[in-house]
């Protein structure tokens, strides 16, 4: 058998972010982001095509683009200890991370998750001498196809 400790946070909060992930146990782990976050938008270009040119005189130079996309992210903060942060570590990990879409109406409309996805890359979890980390995750949510031709 194992220990499992869970906390319970009964604090209204004003930017809530809950997140919900397979660990590496095979269980899922749970988290509530409580601090002011960030939302951005990567765009992108897909593909492009470049018409031949016939006359110099009257080419303006066209790159037609095949397709653009925007993809949403959040970045999502949090101030906890250093051994809640190794758990939430494993979020980094998970290809099945889940954020709660309606925080305010769920007790009346039901829970509703939305697949997202953490972004690879380096991550600075905590510092060896302090007991506390403000830990910081930037997840893409899903995309959107702007346009194309």
């Amino acid at each position: 058998s194992e220990t499992i400790t869970v906390d319970i946070d009964k604090e209204c909060h004003k930017f809530p972010v809950y997140l919900n992930w397979l660990d590496t146990t095979g269980g899922r782990a749970f988290w509530l982001f409580d601090r002011v976050q960030t939302v951005g938008v990567e765009t992108a270009v897909g593909d492009t095509f470049e018409p031949l040119v016939n006359d110099l005189a009257t080419q303006q130079g066209d790159i037609f683009e095949v397709e653009r996309t925007a993809g949403n992210r959040l970045v999502l903060t949090t101030y906890t200890t250093i051994e809640k942060a190794k758990g939430i570590k494993s979020m980094l990990y998970s290809l099945n991370v889940l954020m709660l879409v309606n925080p305010e109406t769920w007790e009346d409309d039901g829970v509703i998750w939305e697949a997202v996805r953490p972004l690879p890359g380096s991550y600075q979890l905590y510092n060896t001498n302090e007991t506390h980390t403000s830990l910081t995750v930037t997840i893409e949510l899903i995309a959107t196809n702007i346009q194309g031709r």
